[in-house]
């Protein structure tokens, strides 16, 4: 698998993990850190524009979850920069 490779996260600056819904971005945030050693900045996709999916974000992860429908440019720079 390409993630588990040198060359492939030697090129990863920062991560931003996508999901449909909460319990997706959960497992893939927990396959991302305990398979290839890899935590994502932030959270985001649809599961991030719903505020019970965020609860449950903040509740079984520490990453931000970051909804661009909120235009939070701010939070995005902190976190792309």
């Amino acid at each position: 698998m390409l993630l588990a490779t040198k060359q492939v996260k030697s090129r990863i600056h920062r991560l931003v993990f996508t999901a449909h819904d909460a319990l997706g971005a959960i497992a893939g945030v927990d396959i991302l850190r305990n398979k290839f050693g890899l935590v994502p900045h932030a959270i985001s996709g649809l599961c991030s524009t719903s505020p019970l999916a965020i609860e449950e974000l903040n509740d079984f992860t520490d990453i931000p979850a970051v909804s661009n429908t909120q235009r939070a440019l701010n939070q995005w720079a902190g976190i792309v920069l």
